[in-house]
């Protein structure tokens, strides 16, 4: 527990405990729930992959409420009840309910912080006595899962993410020349991210020039990344992150030292991102279309050969059915405000819509040992 402040002990004491133990290889490792999500709708193939790994009610309950609802299943999710399962048995919280049936038995104090957090409660987990709680929460604006002792009011904010993840995003503007802009608020929304950008607008980071060789721009200072990684966390003396090691192992850390047991860190500009918003650089956009083939009339009606579409969007998920047509990486016209005819692709312009571009840090943990973390925590 070397170099960390005191306000970080009570998660620094939880990382201990599950270290502790020994036993931290993980219920359902990676390859499993890869094969869990891909085979979802086939309940047969479905049964004989869960048959090999102990029952965890949240999966059973997330592949139901998929299937009842006709929606795709999010693979985070499952990586979530498994990570949620075994740190609740590495705690020894043995008892578990769906929150909602729970949720009048859990302490004021816990209630109010998770609304505060905007935290919805899915699945809770707890022990005989009911003084220690783990919760695995729902919401795509939330942490993903909290754990509080009754017995002192005491409480810590936990993170899941994927052996190479992104610590956040935050959308970006371009201007007409495509040279990136700084949005409205982003100072406030998003103050993690403020010196990464500035060293891009720094170094005249033009939007076109990369998306015209797919390229994304990454030339950042290491200690900026490092700085955005940690301050991506609300709460950084309070919040654990946990991943899965190289041999499939779950490993804890304070969300302070992500970058020190991260194999790299990254910092990313993605000049088509992952929001679109309607058309905004016009002048571009004639220049790529009239590049591509494409003869826009003067009631701004757009005309293309359908051979000349090479790229589409397609659905997220496991359908994977095509949504739009793609005019380069940052634009796209969804199907249905597409006619089709005589092998011509005809819209109009006003419903072309385009990609903002988007700012990210990323870490990896593709050849880390949960060992490190452990001896760094019990020595």
């Amino acid at each position: 527990m070397k170099n960390h402040h005191q306000e970080s002990k009570f998660a620094l004491e939880f990382l201990a405990r599950i270290y502790n133990d020994g036993g931290t290889k993980i219920s359902i490792p990676k390859q499993g729930r890869s094969e869990i999500w891909s085979k979802f709708r086939d309940a047969s193939r479905t049964g004989l992959i869960l048959a090999q790994y102990p029952t965890i009610e949240p999966i059973l309950h997330a592949l139901e409420t998929a299937k009842k609802n006709s929606k795709n299943l999010q693979s985070a999710i499952l990586s979530e009840c498994v990570y949620t399962f075994d740190i609740a048995r590495l705690l020894g919280l043995t008892k578990y309910s769906e929150y909602t049936h729970f949720e009048a038995r859990v302490p004021d104090f816990a209630v109010r912080e998770m609304k505060k957090s905007g935290m919805l409660g899915r699945f809770i987990y707890f022990n005989q006595s009911e003084d220690e709680f783990l919760i695995q929460a729902g919401g795509p604006n939330s942490v993903d899962a909290c754990y509080f002792r009754k017995t002192d009011s005491k409480m810590l904010w936990i993170e899941y993410k994927e052996a190479a993840a992104k610590y956040g995003e935050a959308d970006l503007l371009y201007d007409a020349d495509g040279y990136v802009i700084q949005p409205p608020k982003f100072e406030i929304k998003h103050k993690n991210y403020l010196q990464m950008l500035q060293s891009a607008r720094e170094k005249s980071l033009n939007i076109f020039e990369y998306s015209s060789r797919q390229q994304n721009f990454t030339e950042f200072d290491p200690n900026l990344v490092s700085d955005a990684i940690v301050n991506y966390f609300a709460e950084p003396k309070n919040t654990v992150v946990f991943t899965e090691d190289v041999g499939s192992n779950l490993m804890g850390m304070l969300s302070e030292d992500v970058p020190r047991f991260a194999s790299r860190i990254e910092g990313e500009i993605r000049s088509a991102g992952r929001n679109p918003k309607k058309l905004f650089t016009i002048k571009h956009f004639y220049k790529v279309f009239r590049e591509m083939g494409g003869i826009i009339d003067a009631s701004n009606k757009c005309k293309i050969r359908v051979s000349d579409i090479k790229e589409f969007r397609k659905a997220k998920g496991n359908s994977g059915s095509v949504t739009a047509i793609k005019i380069s990486s940052l634009y796209f016209v969804r199907l249905s405000q597409i006619a089709e005819v005589n092998g011509d692709y005809i819209f109009d312009l006003k419903n072309v819509y385009q990609l903002k571009s988007s700012i990210a840090s990323k870490a990896f943990f593709e050849h880390v040992s949960a060992d490190d973390a452990k001896h760094f925590y019990l020595v």
